[in-house]
Parts: structure tokens; C-alpha cells; sequence
């Protein structure tokens, strides 16, 4: 709402650059992040993430230091390969889910581990978090070819130390007690 009252502002009174200003919309990168909410709505819908929840708990069987570790690293992976943004709400209802069922973690450590992996694991790729995307879409416009292979051979070591480390302090904060 914050962006769409002033443009829809501006477009109801008018203004001298209007021409100016809708030619320098990036339509191509509003309709693709309009299509990850609405794959992430449609999964909702489906109970895909219902799913998605029951099976992450399977894979854990009953165990809440793998349940952490894969909240984290899986939320890592897949956030390099979609926007962390509608994932990070997919992943909210993939939370409410889990914490739903009985004998689990407290909602608040999956709350973590799911920010700290989506953040951290969207660094990784050019598609992995919003401002990589506006990033390389800015470079590519303006005549600079990073690729995706020298982009993930740059990001990939640190944000792997970083998931190392976050789950060493998550299991440490959350699973031994310690403060």
C-alpha cells in the first residue's frame, strides 16, 4: 500500500514526467514477483504446505535438533532457488502447521532457524532475495555480465560459514538451554 497510494496519487492528478516515469517501471520484474505470491497463495490453497509440514516432521522422526537443522539448511536451499520474500511466507504457514502438531519445537526456534535460512540462503544465487534480483536486473540493463556461475562461486563459502554458524547457536541457545 505504501508504493501503490502515492503512484496511484500521481497517476489520478497527473504529472509533467508521467510518460517518463511509467516507461522507467520495470513491468518484467513486477509480474515476477506478482507470480511467486500467487504460486505461494496456490499452494496454501491446495494444502501443498500442509503437506510440505507433515513431511519435514517425517523426515525428522520425532527428532527436534534435525527438525532445527532442516528448518534452517532446507529453507537456505530453497530460498537460493526462489525469492526469499513469498517464501518466507509460504514458510510461515508451513510454521503454523508444525506447531500445530503435538511434541514439537516451540514456535518461536522455527521462527529463527526459517529467518535465518531464508535471509542467509537467499545470498547465494541471483534469484535468492529480492535485492539480488533488482541487483543483476540493474547490472544486466546497464551492460554488466556477472553470470550466475561467478555469482554463486563468490556467495556460497560465506553463506555456508553463516548456516554453520547460525545452527551451532541455534541448537546451543534453543535445544542446551544456554543464553
Amino acid at each position: 500500500m505504501a508504493a501503490l497510494i502515492p503512484a496511484f496519487l500521481l497517476l489520478l492528478f497527473g504529472s509533467p514526467n508521467l510518460d517518463y516515469v511509467l516507461k522507467k517501471v520495470d513491468y518484467e520484474l513486477l509480474l515476477f514477483f506478482i507470480g511467486l505470491f500467487i504460486i505461494v497463495g496456490s499452494l496454501e490453497k491446495t494444502a501443498a504446505i500442509k503437506l510440505f509440514a507433515i513431511g519435514l516432521l517425517t523426515l525428522a522422526s520425532g527428532s527436534k535438533v534435525t527438525l532445527l537443522s532442516l528448518l534452517l539448511w532446507g529453507s537456505a536451499g530453497i530460498s537460493a532457488a526462489v525469492d526469499n520474500i513469498p517464501f518466507a511466507l509460504m514458510m510461515s504457514y508451513v510454521i503454523r502447521d508444525i506447531a500445530a502438531m503435538p511434541a514439537v519445537l516451540a514456535t518461536s526456534i522455527m521462527v529463527w532457524a526459517v529467518s535465518l535460512g531464508t535471509d542467509i540462503g537467499g545470498n547465494c544465487t541471483p534469484i535468492g532475495a529480492s535485492s539480488n534480483v533488482v541487483a543483476y536486473n540493474s547490472m544486466q540493463k546497464h551492460g554488466l555480465k556477472v553470470g550466475w556461475l561467478p555469482w554463486i562461486k563468490i556467495a556460497v563459502p560465506p553463506t555456508v560459514l553463516s548456516l554453520v554458524a547460525c545452527n551451532v547457536l541455534l541448537y546451543a541457545k534453543y535445544i542446551m538451554g544456554f543464553y
